[in-house]
């Protein structure tokens, strides 16, 4: 079941991060408490049986009439059952119910699971997954994308 990113949910959410490296890491608690209070409405768990076992870290643009995915993972245990599929479809509800144009994201260059789900979701839900830039950072390198209608 997906719901809303609640602040209950952090320390679960962090354990759920730790599995899923080396694309998804977790980060101070403090960033996942400003998920939950300010972006729930963009921010989903998947539960099942009281466990966490997929996250989906969104916050929205006003400016850009966007939503941004900061992050989003599954259990390794739980992969390939369409639950990050599950989430995003949770998201993509904003797109039609909401004013909200277009999802951005950003995948590390290497990370061609990500690629291949994001690719996958689009084609499902007949929308364009358009390539905007390459972004260079000290750490790693990104490549930005835009979903849209």
């Amino acid at each position: 079941m997906v719901r809303e990113f609640c602040e209950t949910d952090i320390q679960k959410v962090m354990k759920l991060l730790n599995k899923s490296k080396p694309y998804v890491l977790a980060h101070h608690e403090y960033i996942y408490w400003m998920l939950s209070s300010f972006h729930s409405e963009t921010s989903y768990v998947y539960v099942e049986s009281d466990s966490i076992i997929g996250f989906l870290g969104g916050m929205q643009s006003i400016q850009e009439s966007s939503v941004f995915i900061w992050q989003i993972c599954v259990d390794p245990e739980y992969r390939r059952k369409n639950i990050a599929m599950e989430l995003l479809s949770e998201l993509d509800k904003l797109l039609i119910n909401k004013n909200i144009e277009n999802i951005q994201l950003s995948i590390t260059r290497g990370n061609s699971a990500s690629l291949k789900l994001f690719k996958k979701f689009t084609l499902r839900k007949s929308l364009q997954l358009q390539f905007i830039k390459t972004v260079e950072l000290s750490a790693s390198t990104e490549d930005l994308y835009k979903i849209s209608k």
